[in-house]
């Protein structure tokens, strides 16, 4: 059976209503790259010295596929994510400021593991961690910064004082 899952989409939403004087885009799960949201898209050339604060929970075993047998096997890193994150490099100093904070959803591995004993969300999640805290500290220089666990779900208050602090400093 599968789960109906919106919690950060509705959480998306209640910022972008709080903030109304802030540009909010709150991104769905839309490629395999999980750098694909968080940097500049290529082509662009230039833009505004702007604040950019990035909230990015990760709700899906990034790295992973199914191959020929079903099997999910780690397939790291994904496709773009090497150039992505030049790019990225590449295009830091633009910004008057960039944070990305990346979470880690374990609330969706508590469901996956209520409705079957035999998922292996926990050790997809654990190594999809694991290569995002490399990431984070490759690039602790260039504004992303891993943050702790989300072991149940968040509404707005709880991410209002980063955001604040961000915003005000």
């Amino acid at each position: 059976m599968p789960i109906n899952y919106t919690i950060w989409n509705d959480l998306g939403t209640q910022l972008e209503l709080y903030y109304k004087k802030r540009y909010f885009t709150p991104e769905r799960y839309v490629a395999d790259n999980p750098l694909e949201n968080l940097v500049v898209l290529p082509g662009i050339e230039q833009f505004f010295g702007t604040k950019v604060f990035n909230i990015f929970i990760v709700s899906v075993p990034y790295g992973w596929v199914k191959d020929e047998d079903g099997i999910w096997v780690e397939n790291w890193p994904p496709e773009g994510f090497e150039e992505a994150k030049s790019r990225h490099i590449a295009n830091y100093d633009k910004f008057t400021s960039y944070v990305t904070y990346i979470y880690m959803d374990y609330y969706i591995v508590q469901l996956m593991e209520a409705q079957s004993a035999n998922t292996r969300m926990r050790e997809m999640m654990d190594q999809t961690k694991v290569r995002l805290t490399d990431l984070c500290s490759e690039l602790v220089d260039y504004g992303f910064f891993m943050r702790e666990d989300l072991n149940d779900p968040k509404d707005i208050n709880y991410f209002k004082p980063v955001i604040d602090n961000f915003y005000t400093n």
